[in-house]
């Protein structure tokens, strides 16, 4: 049976390079036979030329950019897509996009971490920076999984995605800062470690790293777009569909309407 998922970016999908084609590549070859993924990321126009990690570590920055993704759920449902997989580590907007639509909506933070729930009792995140293990830990917290993280690192030296997407080329120099990280998370108590940022979970799958000493690296896209495809054969097969009552209650058609005409969208 034909599957859609709208793959979501929150970064322009049009100027990434290497990683757009390593990524596009990674996801067309672990989907099912009969899903097709099509692509998408922002407005380039909101970044003004800037990096998205420069931009998306303000709060109104995030709010303003990343709530586009609410829309392009809505859009996505509306042009018969199966489901939404929102492949970007920062988790945006999850919650409101779930609540407007009625399709499956998976993030890659919730994916891979509970993917990791069922292979570690306890695993670890490595990112780039220290700025993104604070936003990290906030994540973490937000779906309830602080006894299950065992930490949270930031390679070292510092790292740009500019300067990891070299590694597509030349692994090597990635490799040489990813492992002492996953080293350090070993040594605490992780029994497995996501690479909780695309560029580098990319470089690291395009050159079958997935492992370092006894500890699997787990591959958080791979993770995301088969938690997707799960998500949709849960709901074909046995109705399932996200809870109303609280967290993610609905508003009726006409509010929907009237929120939609209030913003000058069409629906």
């Amino acid at each position: 049976m034909t599957m859609r998922i709208w793959h979501q970016s929150a970064a322009p999908f049009g100027a990434m390079g290497a990683y757009q084609d390593a990524l596009m590549k990674h996801v067309n070859a672990i989907v099912s036979p009969g899903t097709a993924v099509t692509f998408h990321g922002l407005d380039p126009a909101l970044y003004a030329g800037r990096p998205p990690a420069e931009v998306l570590k303000y709060a109104y920055a995030r709010h303003v950019i990343l709530g586009q993704i609410i829309e392009n759920c809505r859009q996505a449902e509306r042009e018969g897509y199966d489901a939404v997989a929102i492949a970007a580590y920062n988790d945006p907007f999850v919650r409101e996009a779930r609540s407007v639509v009625d399709i499956p909506v998976v993030s890659m933070a919730e994916c891979s971490m509970l993917v990791a729930c069922s292979t570690a009792k306890r695993f670890a995140l490595v990112t780039l920076t220290p700025e993104n293990v604070w936003r990290l830990r906030e994540i973490v917290e937000r779906h309830g999984l602080e006894k299950r993280v065992s930490g949270i690192y930031a390679i070292e030296p510092r790292t740009t995605e500019r300067e990891l997407s070299l590694g597509f080329a030349n692994p090597q120099p990635v490799i040489d800062v990813f492992s002492p990280a996953v080293e350090r998370a070993a040594a605490a108590g992780a029994e497995l470690v996501i690479a909780s940022e695309g560029v580098l979970n990319e470089v690291l799958y395009a050159h079958s790293f997935n492992r370092v000493g006894a500890t699997p690296v787990l591959d958080c896209v791979g993770a995301t777009f088969l938690y997707a495809e799960l998500m949709v054969k849960l709901r074909r097969a046995t109705g399932l569909t996200v809870g109303r009552a609280w967290d993610h209650a609905k508003p009726d058609g006409a509010m929907l309407a009237d929120l939609t005409r209030a913003l000058g969208r069409k629906e």
